[in-house]
């Protein structure tokens, strides 16, 4: 509905409206109810004016407030035609009328000269303090927030939003919290930003006000993503999205398109990321909305760039910078579209043309204050410094940047900061020798272990299988350059656990306990006798559930009949024989960590129950309809190729990914025979009861052997050989064992055995073919 203009015949100063019909307007405006607030003020102003009194409210202000409605229902048309109209001398005379021609100005992108319109009218108030005084500084501060001066922006907007409470105008002091919240993410300070948020949203949801409700919870989401709370930050905007959608009201379906788009990119979910791309591509289009427009074509370059196409990505990221360019020539969208194409050059090999870009991104990220942009064109310029030769300047930008990442705790970026400065650490060690090649290797392992533990956090799988990739390179690494340093020498670690001196046990055992703090599911594979159940009892104690049972399930023991009965329990009478209630290993293991060796003999019916119990904690006793909790951490071991069995269709897909979360593969002991001679030591001396030498029971020989044997049975196999020589040794007097792997034989042996097979040798050799004495 149009305004009748009744100015055209008489002044605004002189027309007035009822106060109780535009407080019932005002009512429909706070619940978003705006054709309501425009055929109310329409119809009101169409009758008969009233005289100022103290039952009526100025002419201005109704007009102003139907000016509010048309701002949010996006009728730009109506508003030009106003504007035209009533004219720019009446508007800048009459406060209500300016201040909602100057939120249209803002709404759509005219910052720079609603700023210096505004900066002109705050000056009025520098010895009066009136209702007017708090819009005029929020408008200024989101001008400012535009225009990349961040600092000047939460100044303002913190003083506006203390005089909307003074005043008693609570809908506005959220609509300050809300765009606090937004200025402070910018800043990087994360739970500042949340907090904000949270103060908004409150109040929005006390009145279900769910336009609003739709703004907060899609900039909570991008809170959350910038944090790396991935599935936080999926919840928050999808519901955005929904409430969007159910409410027809296409902004709000565009800004949560464009946030759920790029967080999927960040879960490498990338058609999905597409999809909402371009749905807020077009939306931003319709609405004639270029910001929402260029950061759509921002972030659908960032998908082209991630998929491997720089090239394509750079056709996207110059669209979106010719839009922002002219909204805010130094503004967010720039500075990040510089950093963006300049990593493109880089992944291009065109260091020329991306340093330039960088550079000035990390000049215009400076000036604005984003920390988090700042840290990420550090992490770029440090990779390109690398390509480039420059090691010394990769290895300054590179530590900036992970120093910052750390401070905001931006978790992704943090750890792909770390593993950017393992792989540097692992190039330097490459020209490197002595202690710097061993410095270099140390301080690779602990940035990409590092790595790996944020990027678990993150849960997305692509990242964790870069972090453990890397990961396994190093440690290769550092075992081979220990092995080259040992030279045969050999040490012994008395009273560890896990016996081990190779330093690809070191790295497992570190990763194991780096993975005994998290609640997820651990599979810990290797081949059989490797150690599986103690690095799960590792696991267990270093844990926070150490306090809680640890319960220990051979799966390829218990018959596949009573498996859901010994797994899960049963009550009284729930089969022929059930006497009395009996828990179940899940109930047993609750508070603590259940172990399930041998996890791929489980069978196919309690799979989808495993599962439930691990993505949900329940489960339900046999003959109990009542769901039952448990809180329990699964470890799972096996030596069976369970990729295999999925394949087949003997074992679930989903289940193994769920299971494969935190994977620990333990190496052979062919593969660090270093290892070889403390473990026998250790068994030796269990047998015993006091502390052996091996050599004090094979000779030097033997001993070098077993270095070099196959031990296809792994520890548990050196734990048995170890058992029968002191056996031997006690009944004999000496050792004579006779191992065999296939085609291959060894004989481990004391000196006083091969001495006499020696003597034997030599006279068998003396004697004539007939046994005669020769001669």
């Amino acid at each position: 509905m149009k305004l009748p203009l009744l100015f055209l015949e008489n002044p605004f100063s002189q027309i007035y409206v009822p106060q109780e019909t535009y407080s019932f307007a005002w009512e429909r405006f706070i619940q978003e109810d705006y054709a309501a607030v425009r055929t109310i003020i329409a119809r009101m102003t169409g009758g008969s004016t009233v005289s100022s009194s103290s039952a009526s409210v100025p002419y201005a202000k109704a007009v102003g407030l139907f000016c509010w409605a048309l701002v949010f229902q996006k009728d730009h048309s109506e508003l030009d035609r106003l504007r035209a109209m009533i004219g720019e001398s009446i508007i800048r005379s009459e406060k209500e009328l300016h201040i909602a021609f100057l939120w249209y100005d803002l709404a759509v992108g005219r910052y720079a000269q609603a700023r210096e319109e505004i900066a002109s009218y705050i000056k009025d108030y520098e010895s009066e303090v009136d209702e007017h005084l708090p819009f005029y500084l929020f408008f200024r501060s989101y001008a400012d927030s535009r225009l990349g001066k961040l600092a000047e922006s939460i100044q303002d907007a913190e003083v506006a939003r203390a005089l909307f409470i003074l005043h008693g105008s609570e809908h506005f002091s959220a609509l300050a919290s809300n765009h606090l919240g937004l200025l402070f993410r910018q800043l990087s300070q994360y739970q500042i930003a949340l907090n904000w948020f949270g103060r908004a949203l409150s109040y929005y949801d006390r009145l279900s006000l769910k336009r609003k409700q739709s703004m907060v919870r899609m900039n909570l989401g991008v809170t959350y993503y910038k944090m790396a709370r991935y599935a936080d930050a999926d919840k928050a905007l999808t519901e955005s999205l929904n409430i969007g959608i159910k409410g027809k009201w296409l902004h709000r379906q565009c800004f949560a398109n464009i946030a759920l788009g790029n967080v999927r990119r960040l879960q490498r979910d990338f058609d999905s990321a597409r999809r909402h791309l371009h749905a807020a591509y077009n939306q931003a289009q319709e609405l004639t909305y270029p910001r929402e427009e260029a950061l759509a074509l921002e972030f659908l370059g960032d998908v082209y760039r991630d998929e491997g196409q720089p090239a394509e990505a750079r056709r996207f990221y110059a669209r979106a910078k010719a839009i922002a360019e002219k909204l805010a020539p130094e503004g967010d969208i720039v500075m990040e579209v510089h950093r963006r194409v300049g990593e493109c050059h880089h992944l291009e090999g065109d260091l020329g043309a991306a340093l330039p870009e960088l550079d000035r991104a990390l000049q215009m990220a400076r000036a604005q204050g984003d920390r988090f942009e700042e840290a990420v064109t550090l992490r770029v310029l440090a990779e390109a410094a690398a390509a480039g030769g420059d090691g010394a300047t990769a290895r300054l930008r590179i530590d900036q940047a992970i120093a910052i990442l750390r401070e905001i705790e931006a978790r992704h970026e943090a750890a792909n900061a770390l593993l950017a400065s393992a792989q540097l650490a692992l190039d330097e060690a490459d020209g490197a020798d002595g202690e710097q090649e061993r410095d270099r290797l140390d301080l690779a392992w602990s940035q990409a272990t590092a790595a790996l533990e944020l990027y678990l956090h993150v849960d997305v799988a692509w990242w964790t299988e870069q972090g453990r990739l890397l990961v396994d390179r190093i440690a290769r690494r550092r075992a081979a350059r220990d092995r080259a340093e040992a030279g045969g020498r050999r040490t012994y670690a008395p009273g560890d656990v896990i016996i081990h001196t190779s330093r690809a046990m070191k790295d497992l055992l570190q990763l194991t306990d780096m993975f005994a703090s998290s609640g997820e599911p651990v599979l810990v594979t290797g081949e059989t006798g490797t150690g599986k159940e103690l690095v799960a009892r590792r696991i267990h104690t270093r844990s926070g559930r150490a306090k809680g049972p640890l319960v220990t399930v051979n799966v390829a023991a218990i018959p596949a009949t009573v498996f859901e009965r010994e797994f899960f329990g049963h009550v009284r009478g729930a089969f022929s024989g059930a006497d009395r209630d009996q828990p179940g290993y899940a109930a047993l293991a609750h508070g603590g960590t259940l172990f399930l060796d041998e996890i791929g003999e489980l069978p196919m019916a309690m799979q989808p129950k495993l599962l439930r119990l691990l993505q949900e904690g329940t489960y339900q006793a046999i003959g109990d309809p009542t769901e039952r909790r448990a809180d329990v951490r699964l470890v799972a071991a096996t030596n069976a190729d369970v990729a295999k069995l999925v394949a087949a269709g003997l074992f679930r897909a989903d289940l193994w990914y769920r299971l494969r979360i935190l994977e620990l593969d333990l190496p052979p002991v062919r593969e660090r025979p270093e290892d070889v001679r403390p473990l026998l030591r250790h068994f030796l001396s269990l047998a015993a009861g006091r502390p052996v030498d091996p050599a004090e029971i094979f000779d030097p020989e033997s001993l070098a052997a077993a270095e070099a044997w196959s031990w296809p049975g792994n520890v548990r196999e050196i734990a048995m050989i170890a058992r029968r020589a002191h056996v031997e040794q006690q009944s004999r007097g000496s050792v004579r064992l006779d191992l065999v792997d296939g085609t291959r034989r060894l004989t481990l042996a004391g000196r006083a055995v091969r001495a006499l097979a020696a003597a034997e040798g030599a006279s068998a050799t003396n004697a004539s073919p007939l046994g005669a004495p020769s001669g």
